[in-house]
């Protein structure tokens, strides 16, 4: 069976480019362009990773993490963060234990290599 990937970010291109990274390894994918519409993502499909950015209008990435955490109790839910964010923002990323975190630009393989090592954890 498939596993299956949220991309959360304001920008469609971006989405379009980690999926372009992470589409040979046989991954489903599912966008999100909000907070809003990743939690109805979260609240209707299986989703096995969460990558988001932080900066987005309205509700941010860390606003997206503690929804993910306390209102959905998705605590074991691996969520990757990919953000250009100052190391104030870091520490409030750090508080609700990202399984990676990548400032962008970032480097494919890494983002490879924190998928595969965060399907492999919760398997």
């Amino acid at each position: 069976m498939s596993k299956t990937v949220l991309i959360v970010d304001d920008e469609q291109p971006l989405r379009k480019m980690i999926e372009r990274i992470l589409k040979k390894k046989g991954l489903t994918f599912q966008h999100a362009s909000s907070h809003d519409e990743a939690v109805e993502i979260l609240k209707k499909e299986d989703v096995h990773v969460c990558i988001t950015d932080i900066a987005m209008p309205e509700k941010t990435g860390v606003q997206l993490m503690k929804t993910i955490r306390e209102t959905l109790g998705l605590t074991d839910l691996p969520v990757i963060v990919l953000s250009g964010f100052a190391e104030r923002t870091q520490k409030e990323v750090m508080a609700w234990k990202p399984s990676a975190i990548y400032q962008k630009p970032f480097k494919p393989e890494d983002l490879r290599w924190a998928v595969d090592q965060a399907l492999e954890e919760h398997a």
